[in-house]
């Protein structure tokens, strides 16, 4: 689906759930396993109240493979950064 400076995005099957999800690969790094362990925490706060809410992507779970962090999530379109920029909320004005 898409690769950046943290890794890889993948679009996989989940079979017990048999819907598509995104797999993001976080790089072995440290200061990358750092940030990612951040988003997963932000992205569970996230999700105990944006259960209705189908625009953003929400964990389903994570682990750790090879020192690879591995985020499972639902599978759209566009990312958070995406769906940032195409909303614009609270656009900012200088003074």
């Amino acid at each position: 689906m898409g690769e950046g400076t943290f890794g890889q995005v993948l679009e996989c099957w989940d079979r017990e759930r048999k819907e598509m999800v995104a797999i993001k690969i976080i790089r072995g790094i440290k200061k990358y396993r750092d940030a990612a362990m951040i988003e997963i925490g932000m992205l569970e706060q996230l999700g105990k109240y944006e259960k209705s809410r189908s625009s953003c992507v929400q964990i389903r779970n994570w682990f750790d493979y090879r020192n690879h962090i591995c985020i499972v999530s639902t599978s759209l379109d566009y990312g958070n950064y995406e769906l940032t920029k195409r909303d614009n909320p609270m656009k900012l004005k200088h003074w």
